[in-house]
């Protein structure tokens, strides 16, 4: 019984064999046939180019027109390539939404079949495209091609995207030999790319389902400003996650971790975006950003289809982020640290409450910025108190034996389509209030080791000092600042002073006059008069006379509340000079 099954056994794994080898066989033979017919296929005929007459009025809901069908190909390598192509909107042939001249592309049978992203050839050349067509904004493309250079090959584009003109780069890697010779992105692919006078460049690496890697990222206008790495993370329905280490400016480093969402009716970003140091020139330069994100706004618009409006437009965007500066810092010295969310909604931008992060001062306040105004609207309202000012005078004079406290107030406000008007049409206050501390003269020495040595030439710069108090009330108007109250008083030297500085230009024009409160030295005070730009302005002797004392100048005539707040808040006496400086009357 047993030899019985056995040999059934055998038969029925006979029978399932010979029934696999046929249809092995049968499958083999189909194959052939398949790839034998389309490798017959193709040409230039008017049926093919019929066909893809339809394809393209399907996919883009019009009625499409192909001038000349060179070729079509479906095996080893399928593609077309045709020239003077249109597609009309419906059957109206007056209103084209894209049309091309040439548009030429081959990728092997295999390589369509897996996936493999290579690419045999592509050419495209002067394709027209109106928004919603085929990208959200109007696109000229004169040129997407590959690019064989021998040693190396590249993927380029050029044209414009909106209104802006745009440029692509890519490397590519190369595969194959001769007729064979393919190419593809690799993993390590570095690009250029600019839209208007924006420009970009780095290398995309690691790059898998959904993440990507960008190293040695360069961005900037004239030149970059934001450079550093950045990881993308895709997850789905146009949410992308942004991380990575940036620097900014000459010495400004960020940490970037924001969720990006761009399927919404108004894209979003959220998140928190840490400043480990924020160098205070840096953030005087907020006017990079400012500007590139007008050319990006520009790359946005088509003026056929959406005429741009004068002015900034933030209403198509939504923020709500966390900002951290670890460390505002000068010459790598910090000086303060704080932290405050930042929101956008509908055009109109605040950055508060503000929080102090350390002990160096008590701090407040809130900036807003409204673009959905017309024009633009700023204001900012930032109250320092108990500053810590030697660390300051650490980070700016690189002076460490300095002990004090001081309070800062700023309430400024502006408006204007530009970074330029934004200058040009700043008003308000900016005031600083010192209290008692301890420093050598030279301290006051803001603008280089002569100013001290011009004033009292009798005094030595190392002489060390109590300060008494200084107070420095600053009106805005029109982009330049008058000094309502500007007074220092030391235990060697009283200097009072009058001025202005034009922001727009950064020109300072300042008179300095010195009093000794010593004898021996008091007639040979001389009065300094500081002219040209804030950072080093010419210093020189003064015509204005001893004998007028500058007490003919408007010193503390407005009589601010704040001033007189801070002073007391300090701990100055009634009998203080400085308070009955900033009291007295007309």
């Amino acid at each position: 019984m047993n030899t019985k099954d056995e040999t059934t056994g055998h038969k029925e794994k006979g029978s399932w064999w010979g029934l696999w080898a046929k249809i092995t066989f049968f499958l083999a033979v189909l194959l052939v046939v398949i790839f034998a017919i389309l490798s017959s296929l193709g040409g230039n005929s008017d049926t093919l180019r019929e066909a893809i007459e339809q394809f393209l009025s399907q996919r883009f809901g019009g009625t499409a027109e192909v001038g000349t069908l060179h070729q079509m190909t479906f095996y080893p390598y399928m593609g077309a390539d045709f020239e003077s192509v249109n597609i009309y909107r419906g059957d109206d042939k007056s209103n084209s939404i894209l049309n091309a001249d040439r548009v030429s592309v081959a990728m092997g049978f295999w390589d369509v079949s897996l996936n493999t992203g290579k690419i045999k050839t592509l050419n495209v050349e002067n394709l027209r495209a109106v928004p919603g067509s085929l990208f959200r904004k109007g696109v000229t493309i004169n040129r997407l091609a590959v690019v064989d250079e021998g040693d190396a090959a590249f993927m380029r584009s050029n044209g414009k995207i909106g209104a802006a003109p745009y440029s692509f780069e890519a490397t590519l890697e190369k595969f194959g030999q001769g007729k064979k010779r393919k190419y593809a992105f690799g993993d390590v692919r570095p690009f250029q790319a600019s839209i208007g006078q924006a420009r970009i460049k780095g290398q995309i690496e690691d790059l898998d389902t959904d993440m990507m890697q960008i190293k040695n990222i360069e961005l900037g206008l004239d030149h970059p400003f934001l450079t550093g790495n950045l990881k993308l993370y895709y997850g789905g329905a146009g949410r992308i996650t942004m991380k990575g280490d940036l620097h900014f400016g000459e010495a400004t480093a960020l940490q970037p971790d924001l969720l990006i969402e761009l399927e919404r009716d108004v894209p979003k970003i959220s998140g928190d975006l840490v400043f480990t140091t924020l160098d205070y020139d840096d953030a005087l330069d907020y006017g990079l950003l400012v500007d590139l994100i007008d050319v990006i706004k520009e790359a946005l618009y088509d003026p056929e289809e959406e005429p741009q409006q004068p002015g900034y437009d933030w209403s198509k965007l939504e923020i709500e982020a966390d900002i951290t500066v670890e460390e505002l810092a000068e010459n790598g010295v910090g000086f303060l640290a704080f932290k405050a969310p930042l929101t956008l909604q509908e055009g109109a931008l605040a950055f508060g409450p503000l929080k102090s992060l350390s002990d160096q001062a008590v701090m407040d306040g809130r900036v807003t910025f409204d673009t959905s105004a017309e024009p633009a609207k700023m204001a900012a309202r930032i109250n320092l108190q108990e500053w810590d000012y030697a660390a300051l005078q650490k980070a700016f004079r690189d002076v460490s034996d300095v002990k004090g406290k001081a309070n800062l107030i700023v309430d400024i406000t502006s408006q204007g389509n530009g970074n330029a008007d934004l200058k040009n049409n700043l008003g308000g206050h900016v005031s600083l209030i010192a209290g008692r501390a301890n420093f050598p003269v030279k301290t006051l020495n803001l603008w280089g080791s002569g100013l001290v040595n011009m004033m009292l030439p009798d005094l030595s710069a190392d002489t060390q000092a109590d300060m008494n108090c200084a107070v420095a009330d600053f009106e805005f108007e029109n982009g330049v600042a008058s000094a309502n109250a500007l007074f220092i008083d030391t235990s060697v030297v009283t200097v009072r002073g009058k001025g202005t500085y034009d922001y727009p230009s950064n020109m300072l024009d300042l008179s300095l006059e010195p009093e000794s409160k010593g004898v021996e030295v008091l007639d040979v005070a001389v009065p300094v008069h500081l002219r040209g730009a804030l950072s080093s302005p010419d210093i020189s002797a003064s015509k204005i006379g001893i004998a007028e004392k500058l007490g003919s100048l408007s010193l503390g005539l407005m009589n601010p509340a704040f001033l007189v707040y801070s002073l007391t808040d300090l701990g100055l006496a009634e009998d203080h000079p400085c308070r009955q400086f900033i009291e007295r009357p007309d």
